[in-house]
Parts: C-alpha cells; sequence; structure tokens
C-alpha cells in the first residue's frame, strides 16, 4: 500500500463472507501533525476539507476564501461531541458576498441523521433560520465593523445569543427525535458565494482556531444529564452516561472513577466495582453513607499531545440528624436563693459525628434576664426567681440540639 498524502482519500467496504454488507465509506486523509527533528507541529488549516475554497490561518482564526462562484463547502476532519457544540465565525467587512452560511450536523453513527441551521443574510440582515423558522440576530455580516456569531446546539435547539429555535425535523423530513451517538460531523456550505467571499472560523467547541503549531486545550467532558445535588441517606443515584472528545485528536480515551465519603472506591448495586470504569454507560449506586460521594472523569488524548482533562462532581448526602442529649439522672427543679445548683450529669452522641467532635455549650439565663456562659456544671443563685439553664449540642453539619431546665429560685 503506497503511502496516503494530504487530498487523498481511503474508501471503507463491509464484506461478511464476500457478501457487501454496507455501502462503500469514503474517508478523507488528513495529515495535520508531523514529527520534524523531534517535535511535533500541527497545522489547523488542514481540518477544514473540500474543494472552492482556501483556508489560511493568524494568530487570531482561520480564514475561509472563495476561489470560485456557487455554493461553497467545507467539512470539519474530526467528529465533534454533540452534546456541547459551537461554532465562533467572525464576520469579514465587505466581504461577506454570500447568501448566508449552512450549518450541518449529522450523527457520526447514522449519516441520514442531519439537522442544519442557517445563518442567512438579506438585505444587509442576519437571521438564524431552522426548519423554515427565522429570526433576525444582532450584529452579523451586514456590520461595518467585524463581528463575531457564536452558533451554538445542545438539547435539540439552535440559538445565537438570546435567539433560540428548536429542531423539528431532519434534514430529510423525518421528524428529529435526537442523535442516537454522542459524536457528529460538520458541514459548512456558504451558499451563493462570490469569488472572493470570506469569513473566518475562530473557535469550535471552544477549541480557538490560529496558526499555532501545537495543541494546547485538553479534551472536554460531556454529561448527558443532569447531575450531582443533594440527596437522602438509603436512597439511590443513577450516574448519567458521559462521553469525551476532543477538537483536534482523533482518539480520546475517558475513565470514570467513584469514591465514597471515606475515600473508597465505589460499587454500583450489581456489584461492579466503579474504577477505571467505562463512563458511556449508566450505574446505579446507593448512597448509604453520609457526605459527600466523588464523581471523577479523566479525558486523555491517544497518540497525540497526551494531554489529560479531570472533571469532577459532588453527590451530597446530606446528615439531618441532631445529636442526643441524654440526662443521666433526674434534674432537680426548685432552690434556694443563695443555694448552688449543679447540672445532672448528660450524655451526647450523633448518628455520624464522633462524640468529642459535637461541640456542646452550657448557658443560663437570670431571672434579670442576663445570659451567662457556663465553664462549670454549678452555678450559684443570688436572687429568686426562674433560671434557664440550656445544653446545646451542635454536630459537624450544624444539626442542633437545645436541652432546657428551668428551675425556680425562692428565698
Amino acid at each position: 500500500m503506497r503511502e496516503r498524502k494530504d487530498g487523498d482519500f481511503v474508501t471503507f467496504a463491509y464484506e461478511v463472507d464476500g457478501v457487501r454488507r454496507a455501502e462503500e465509506i469514503k474517508v478523507p486523509v488528513i495529515i495535520s501533525k508531523r514529527t520534524k527533528n523531534g517535535r511535533k507541529t500541527l497545522d489547523m488549516t488542514k481540518y477544514f476539507y473540500g474543494t472552492g475554497f482556501t483556508a489560511t490561518a493568524n494568530s487570531t482564526e482561520v480564514g475561509i476564501e472563495a476561489t470560485e462562484n456557487g455554493d461553497i463547502s467545507w467539512k470539519f476532519g474530526n467528529s465533534l461531541l454533540a452534546g456541547m457544540f459551537s461554532i465562533d465565525f467572525h464576520t469579514v467587512p465587505d466581504k461577506s458576498n454570500f447568501d448566508g452560511l449552512q450549518v450541518t450536523l449529522t450523527d457520526s453513527s447514522d449519516r441520514t441523521n442531519s439537522v442544519s441551521a442557517t445563518l442567512a443574510y438579506r438585505k444587509g440582515k442576519t437571521y438564524l433560520s431552522v426548519n423554515g423558522t427565522a429570526i433576525e440576530i444582532s450584529g452579523g455580516f451586514g456590520s461595518f465593523t467585524a463581528a463575531t456569531i457564536k452558533l451554538e446546539y445542545s438539547d435539540k435547539i439552535f440559538k445565537v445569543g438570546n435567539v433560540e429555535i428548536p429542531v423539528v425535523t431532519r434534514e430529510d423530513g423525518v421528524k428529529f427525535d435526537a442523535f442516537k451517538s454522542d459524536k457528529v460531523n460538520l458541514e459548512v456550505t456558504a451558499s451563493g458565494a462570490k469569488k472572493g467571499a470570506k469569513y473566518d472560523v475562530r473557535a469550535i467547541n471552544l477549541h480557538k482556531f490560529n496558526n499555532n503549531d501545537s495543541d494546547y486545550t485538553e479534551p472536554a467532558v460531556f454529561v448527558s444529564g443532569s447531575y450531582g445535588g443533594s440527596y437522602d441517606l438509603g436512597k439511590t443515584y443513577i450516574l448519567p452516561a458521559a462521553f469525551a472528545g476532543d477538537v483536534m485528536s482523533p482518539e480520546t480515551e475517558l475513565i470514570l472513577n467513584v469514591y465514597d465519603p471515606n475515600g473508597k472506591i465505589v460499587r454500583d448495586i450489581n456489584g461492579r466495582k466503579l474504577e477505571n470504569a467505562d463512563p458511556t454507560k449508566e450505574y446505579e449506586i446507593s448512597l448509604d453513607s453520609y457526605g459527600q460521594y466523588r464523581v471523577e472523569y479523566t479525558a486523555t488524548e491517544i497518540n497525540w499531545w497526551n494531554r489529560s482533562k479531570p472533571f469532577q462532581y459532588m453527590i451530597t448526602v446530606y446528615d439531618g440528624n441532631a445529636p442526643e442529649i441524654t440526662f443521666d439522672e433526674t434534674p432537680k427543679y426548685t432552690a434556694k436563693v443563695g443555694g448552688t445548683w449543679s447540672l445532672p450529669k448528660f450524655t451526647v452522641k450523633d448518628n455520624v459525628t464522633e462524640t468529642d467532635k459535637i461541640a456542646v455549650g452550657k448557658y443560663v439565663y437570670t431571672a434579670e434576664g442576663k445570659l451567662i456562659k457556663l465553664d462549670g456544671n454549678s452555678f450559684r443563685f443570688g436572687e429568686s426567681g426562674k433560671y434557664k439553664f440550656r445544653i446545646i449540642a451542635t454536630d459537624e453539619q450544624g444539626n442542633t440540639t437545645v436541652k432546657e431546665i428551668v428551675v425556680t429560685v425562692t428565698d
């Protein structure tokens, strides 16, 4: 097999026992990373492939310029995380000579599942258009000065700034439910472009594009659902599936570790140990201990710059039970002026906090209404009236119990 070069295509055909099982797939050859004199170098413009345009990079963006008239398309050379897609366009004043930019996202595992949004440019105004619904956005291609347009997709909604339009149907007219896989392929078409028309791409999925010859950005982690929060003891919690992706790196590894409040690895309800586990699956765990459970992901580039990105969240099981105060002897409720009264012996315990870590305070409200903190257990009465003795116990979670004894003092 001859060595492949940029611009080549490799054709894949799937056969079982000599029978073709799927249509052929052509995959472009993109050589974006090279090693020279032991040093890896990166060319970000290689990720934009197609015909009828040139891609050039400077310190802040990659410029896309039409070299002919017509609908000018490029595809991005790597699959992207679907759940957090975004692309930042930067306009070039006096060179927005096209009818609009159509952004198409295609499920990486189902090429029939495509949706698109168009940044339509009409009479000096720019609109976000999805499934026939068009809403004007601020700024856009008609600005006299360069402007940035950030198009985002998540949860079946395209948005630019405060303008949001839900996706109803796919490109083939079928009702759109969602992307079945975690990755999408990106295509951008400048419709009705004139030769020399130009726009810039500043970022895709928050990865900045420029003429840097190294990849300084770590992989991203996307959790496919709400996560974290506070729960009661004994409840179960379902860890949603999570995925990792890197805009530049062709391959990314993601591992999952789950720790209980004592720092030990958690097992799910089926006994599976959640250490270096596959995060693309859901797991159900039982919250059997008070404190914080730590869910930790690590995403790492494979055969690339080998950068890693940790991501974690906490599941908190709150202790809502206050300490218990128990008298070991019966309190005395009467006393005489000039006499000395002692608090009865008592014990304090808590369901979670160790006894020596429970904060205990002893106080008395005198007959005159003064609050006095007791250093010991005894108090001498100076005048008649009612005295309120209080024992206050607080655990490490801030739960507090108050025990009160009212003593009547007479002459």
